[in-house]
């Protein structure tokens, strides 16, 4: 699992330096983000159109599991 990660954050690493000397500029923390929400940000938003669970403990539990991704892979708070 962890080796996942830091096989995506050097590829994003690597891509973010290569589209920067290329002109098309560098992959943001913004750009993460926006991503990283396109992942989880519908199920936290709207949990029971996924059938999903809609109990606090586990959103919470939800939304720390993807912190903690985000933060593995260079996405600061």
């Amino acid at each position: 699992f962890w080796k996942s990660l830091n096989t995506i954050r050097y590829q994003h690493s690597t891509s973010s330096r290569k589209a920067g000397r290329a002109g098309m500029g560098e992959i943001t923390h913004r750009d993460m983000a926006l991503t990283q929400f396109g992942f989880i940000g519908y199920a936290l938003i709207a949990p029971e159109k996924l059938s999903l669970t809609n109990e606090p403990e586990e959103r919470e539990g939800l939304n720390h599991f993807w912190r903690v991704i985000g933060h593995a892979i260079g996405i600061s708070d």
